[in-house]
């Protein structure tokens, strides 16, 4: 059991204390499902959307237009696998790695430490955006929460279904497709940040270390240290190893530089060096690096990988939940959309539609499976 697994296991733990102690305030609904509704949040909602509604509905006219970006995508990477070997399941779970979870193709196991602060971000900045809008357009909302589905995490928004039901059509298009705009604006802030920290990691540290494979170019050329230049081009992450390798020919003889020296190396027939087993180095490039980054690196490391998962996760959630089946969000605004534009065949229309994507699914995972 590893430490992200042993960490899983102890804020389920945690998260079973805190509902054992907030037990008086909780709903539970078929002995799995544990509810904690407040109406606290509800003013600061209200006066932040009042305050910024104009804003807010301009985001909103972007985000009704995200849908149907969103929407394109997916039928493209559709087609696109179906004419393509795919090697990832079209569908997969997101779970965080408890044992026992990762043995399927179709489960997407986050580190623990991560999906447990992931998920909570991806749920309140989704259910966010609904209230936000629906406020900004005088819905009411009627209270908020959190849920467990067991100790599996989620965030709600109640709003006044009357109030909505009786709304314009692009107010409820804005309602509807929020909350996978409030994911994207997450996923474009976690991607902004890591470019930045890419950036200072990139800019300050760099190399590659590796194990030496016996009886290959590196072996006879006693090759030892980080790996900083191949050609007088800098390494600094394995990516760039890779693109120099590209490069390479049978036999060619290339100029290494490592911390303890410079290497002329003659590669075998097929173009390799001869090393396995690389990782990046992290090798302070400055005095400033060394002196000062240096004990930071780890945190740059663990921090730029969690920003990885929730741009991933944000914007693989926020697509997912924008197909046009119900009770997804893109159910709903695609079905609010086809009815007022085509009226009585509007319903026919809207189910044509889901199923035909539920079919493209389908048979991506029927291909997936068989292998053909």
């Amino acid at each position: 059991m590893d430490i992200s697994e042993l960490i899983g296991i102890g804020l389920i733990i945690l998260i079973a204390i805190l509902i054992f102690l907030d037990r008086k305030n909780i709903e539970v609904q078929n002995k799995i499902i544990f509810l904690r509704r407040t109406k606290k949040l509800n003013d600061i909602v209200e006066k932040v959307a009042l305050r910024y509604s104009k804003i807010l509905n301009i985001l909103g006219l972007v985000a009704i237009f995200s849908v149907f970006v969103s929407f394109s995508i997916f039928l493209y990477a559709v087609f696109y696998q179906l004419t393509t070997p795919i090697n990832v399941a079209p569908v997969q779970v997101v779970l965080p790695s408890l044992p026992g979870l990762c043995s399927s193709s179709f489960i997407l196991c986050v580190p623990a430490y991560f999906w447990f602060l992931i998920i909570p971000i991806i749920a309140i900045s989704h259910e966010l955006a609904h209230a936000l809008l629906a406020s900004s357009n005088r819905i009411k909302v009627k209270s908020m929460g959190y849920a467990f589905l067991l100790v599996l995490p989620a965030f709600f928004v109640e709003l006044d279904e009357k109030k909505l039901k009786k709304a314009d059509l692009k107010t409820k298009l804005k309602i509807y497709s929020a909350g996978s705009f409030g994911n994207f604006l997450v996923a474009l802030f976690a991607y902004l940040i890591l470019l930045l920290i890419n950036f200072i990691i990139v800019s300050n540290f760099g190399g590659v270390k590796y194990e030496i494979i016996e009886n290959s170019p590196a072996f006879y050329s006693n090759l030892t240290g980080i790996i900083l230049k191949i050609n007088d081009i800098e390494i600094n992450d394995i990516s760039d190893l890779i693109r120099i390798s590209k490069t390479f020919s049978p036999n060619q003889t290339i100029t290494i530089h490592t911390t303890t020296g410079i290497y002329n190396i003659t590669l075998d027939e097929n173009a390799k060096i001869g090393i396995k087993n690389i990782q990046n180095a992290y090798y302070p490039k400055n005095l400033f690096a060394e002196r000062v980054l240096s004990g930071a690196i780890q945190f740059f490391i663990v921090f730029k990988e969690f920003l990885f998962w929730l741009f991933l996760l944000n914007i693989g959630i926020g697509m997912f939940n924008l197909l046009p089946i119900k009770p997804l969000d893109g159910g709903l605004f695609f079905e609010e959309l086809l009815k007022n534009r085509f009226k009585k065949r509007g319903e026919m229309i809207f189910n044509f539609l889901s199923f035909f994507t539920i079919f493209l699914i389908v048979i991506l995972i029927i291909k997936f499976i068989l292998k053909f």
